[in-house]
């Protein structure tokens, strides 16, 4: 569980990175690949909080 937090935590912190580089330098590689870093990190937050929904109405 915690693995997985921190795993959310530096995909977060990656895509703050990421919107920076792309502020500094807008070329389409780093607009594709912040793209790609922020659709990563919304995937797997929604994932977690639907597998977490998914524990809560098991029990």
């Amino acid at each position: 569980m915690k693995n997985k937090r921190i795993f959310i935590l530096s995909l977060i912190v990656l895509s703050v990175i990421m919107i920076g580089i792309q502020e500094t330098f807008a070329n389409p590689l780093t607009t594709s690949l912040m793209i790609l870093v922020l659709v990563t990190t919304v995937f797997h937050i929604l994932k977690e909080s639907l597998n977490k929904q998914d524990e809560t109405h098991g029990k």
